[in-house]
């Protein structure tokens, strides 16, 4: 359970939306210790998931996006470097959760996220004949902050460069260790950061979200598809007011994330087809 502290003092509102034919899902994260601000907030939405004909797919969310608040179940996400080492009792089916409430109190309808926590997901993939399949990112949009110029990309501030995305597949043959070598990892290509922009927008991408390893369905099989949002607080990413000149920034180690506070991005075309 998490300190009650944290959900007294929001400061950064990122909600992830996919919209997976007609249904359409909301989630996020958490709040940081170091944002003091409570009327501030940020947003990131996955705007759809195109889905080619012959496909289908389900959601589940990871138990441990959820935490006990009160008498409340709050479904903030959790900090990455908390379970590098899962229990020996993690299964897929026991810790990969159905999505039976898709109001904004349900697990999909996370508000609150923050430097250091990550949500994860898993699309459920279906097929009615052997087919490989691959999933990449087509357009995002980042809108620019209005009043933080960075100085150092000589560009306004915007959420892109915050963001980090991992991906990981199984075909469910070992599906259970599979899961808990995505969650566990720390290096190799559970990790490699699948989304690498700081530009405020990007059309016709062409931009593979797929692990290294080969994504195919079975005959009448199914298939795993592992996504993790992670505001990675890198602190590649931090700013430092530029004293001289109100309102530049420039990156620096020692900074913070404050300037990404009311910030948004929209992951508008992610599409899943035969390559």
């Amino acid at each position: 359970m998490r300190n009650s502290w944290y959900y007294h003092h929001k400061a950064v509102t990122l909600t992830l939306i996919y919209a997976l034919c007609i249904l359409t899902i909301g989630i996020g994260s958490y709040v940081s210790l170091a944002w003091f601000s409570s009327t501030r907030q940020a947003q990131v939405n996955f705007a759809s998931m195109n889905v080619q004909e012959g496909y289908s797919i389900s959601l589940r969310y990871l138990s441990y996006n959820a935490h006990s608040d009160g008498t409340n179940t709050v479904y903030n996400g959790y900090k990455k470097d908390q379970i590098t080492t899962l229990d020996t009792s993690f299964t897929y089916a026991s810790d990969f959760l159905s999505v039976n409430d898709t109001s904004s109190s349900g697990p999909l309808g996370n508000t609150s996220f923050a430097p250091l926590y990550c949500s994860t997901f898993c699309f459920e993939i279906s097929s009615a004949a052997s087919a490989p399949f691959v999933i990449y990112l087509s357009s995002y949009s980042a809108p620019a902050s209005a009043s933080a110029y960075s100085d150092s990309l000589s560009q306004y501030v915007n959420l892109a460069e915050a963001m980090d995305v991992y991906t990981s597949y199984s075909d469910g043959t070992n599906l259970d260790a599979d899961a808990k070598a995505f969650l566990e990892a720390t290096s190799g290509d559970a990790v490699a950061d699948r989304f690498s922009h700081t530009e405020a927008a990007a059309s016709s991408l062409s931009e593979s979200w797929m692990p290294n390893s080969s994504m195919v369905l079975s005959s009448r099989g199914k298939g795993y598809f592992f996504v993790s949002i992670y505001f990675s607080n890198s602190s590649s990413t931090f700013y430092a007011p530029v004293a001289s000149s109100s309102g530049h920034y420039v990156h620096d180690t020692s900074g913070d994330s404050n300037v990404y506070q009311g910030l948004s991005i929209v992951f508008s075309g992610l599409d899943l087809e035969r390559p």
